[in-house]
C-alpha cells in the first residue's frame, strides 16, 4: 500500500507508524510539553504570536493578563506613582534621597546655583579666588562700625594690633618671634 490519495484512503501500519513518528519528531522539536513548561529556563520565543485566554494570576510568579494588569494600575493609582521618581525629570522628589554610602558619579559641573556639584568641582573653585574677591586692598577697608576681632600677635610692624597692646614698644610685646 501506498500513502492514501484521499481522507478516505486506507494505509498499512507501517505508514501510519511512519507518520505518527514523524508528527512526534515535529511536535517536539516546536513545542514543549505541558509536564516540562514548569522546567523552563530562559527566554521563549512566540515568534510575534499573542498567548490568548490567559486566566487570572493566582501566585506571585504567575503571568498577568492585561485587563488584571490595568485593574491592578487604576485601584492602586499607579499612573501618579507616587513613590517613584520618573527618569524622564517630570516628577520631583518629596523627601530625603537616601544613598545608603553609594556615590553619585558622573555629575556634570553645575550651572544653576542650586545644582549639584563635584568635590573637584568645589576643590577648584574654593582654590581660585571669586571674581571680584580683593586678594589686595586697593585702599582703606571700611569696616562699617564692624569690629576685627581674635587677632593675633603682631610679627612685624605693619601687623594689626588690638586696642590692648597700643602705644606698647615692640620690646613689651611678646610676638614669640622678632618683630
Amino acid at each position: 500500500m501506498t500513502n492514501p490519495q484521499s481522507d478516505q484512503g486506507a494505509v498499512n501500519k507501517r505508514t501510519l507508524d511512519d507518520m505518527i513518528q514523524a508528527q512526534q519528531l515535529y511536535f517536539e522539536e516546536h513545542f514543549v510539553s505541558a509536564d516540562a513548561v514548569s522546567q523552563l529556563r530562559g527566554p521563549v520565543s512566540f515568534n510575534g504570536q499573542k498567548i490568548l485566554n490567559l486566566g487570572d494570576p493566582e501566585n506571585n510568579d504567575d503571568a498577568v493578563n492585561l485587563r488584571t494588569l490595568q485593574t491592578e494600575i487604576s485601584q492602586n493609582n499607579m499612573m501618579e506613582l507616587p513613590k517613584h521618581l520618573r527618569l524622564d525629570g517630570s516628577s520631583e522628589p518629596t523627601n530625603d534621597l537616601t544613598m545608603s554610602d553609594n556615590r553619585i558619579t558622573n555629575l556634570a559641573n553645575p550651572t544653576s546655583p542650586k545644582d549639584a556639584a563635584t568635590k573637584k568641582y568645589a576643590d577648584d573653585q574654593l582654590s581660585t579666588p571669586a571674581t571680584g574677591a580683593v586678594t589686595r586692598p586697593a585702599g582703606d577697608l571700611n569696616m562699617s562700625h564692624f569690629k576685627i576681632i581674635n587677632l593675633k600677635n603682631p610679627k612685624t610692624p605693619q601687623d594689626a594690633v588690638t586696642a590692648g597692646l597700643k602705644g606698647r614698644a615692640p620690646g613689651e610685646i611678646s610676638t614669640g618671634g622678632p618683630l
